[in-house]
């Protein structure tokens, strides 16, 4: 009768398979399975490495950001102490590639004398501490005193100051003090090997270079 539907033959076939898989059916290779295998682990290795290079750039866009803020503070508060700068031959100004001084007038408006208005500032860097102090010259009481130490840990902080040599400028670790109520004509602070300002002075003078003084 044609090729019609027989459910006895059909079911003696699948009584006959019962309990095995024919080859048609057996899934996948070993060598297919390896290959899955192998791009999933190539796909989370990349998936981990760009994770992990986004860390990396986000650390590093942290720690230029702490360090341009650090040493944004201390730009402000040099360049408002250098303007309020005020040559004295009885404090003249010095400075060494560690520490500076020299004195400042601040405007008080309670002070009628001009002298209680006379201070010397000092800057110093020691064990990774930048620290501003500042001291009343006439009559220096304690409470006349203040010591401020800048927010966050330097690696470095050094001071040059500008010299001529044959035309051409060059920064050196030491002000010389003659004659004494010399100031230098440009400061340059460096701080963490990133970070580097200039304060110019109108009323300073070029150091003139001596190569035997800095040997």
């Amino acid at each position: 009768m044609g090729s019609c539907f027989r459910p006895r033959t059909f079911l003696h076939r699948l009584s006959q398979c019962k309990g095995t898989v024919p080859l048609h059916c057996s899934g996948f290779a070993l060598v297919e399975m390896l290959v899955a295998l192998s791009l999933v682990a190539l796909s989370m290795t990349l998936i981990c490495g760009s994770f992990r290079n986004h860390n990396n750039i986000h650390q590093r866009m942290l720690t230029l950001l702490t360090t341009q803020a650090k040493s944004s503070q201390v730009w402000l508060t040099m360049k408002k102490d250098l303007g309020q700068l005020a040559p004295l031959s009885d404090y003249p100004f010095q400075g060494t590639a560690f520490e500076m001084s020299f004195p400042v007038k601040k405007k008080a408006a309670s002070e009628n004398n001009p002298l209680n208005q006379l201070f010397l500032v000092r800057y110093a860097f020691k064990s990774g501490r930048l620290v501003r102090s500042e001291t009343k010259l006439i009559n220096p009481k304690p409470r006349d005193k203040t010591v401020r130490a800048f927010t966050g840990a330097f690696q470095k902080a050094q001071f040059h100051y500008a010299y001529i040599d044959d035309e051409e400028i060059r920064f050196e670790d030491a002000w010389s003090r003659q004659p004494r109520a010399n100031l230098p004509k440009t400061i340059r602070l460096q701080l963490d090997h990133s970070a580097e300002w200039l304060f110019y002075l109108p009323q300073g003078v070029w150091g003139r270079y001596d190569a035997a003084a800095h040997t």
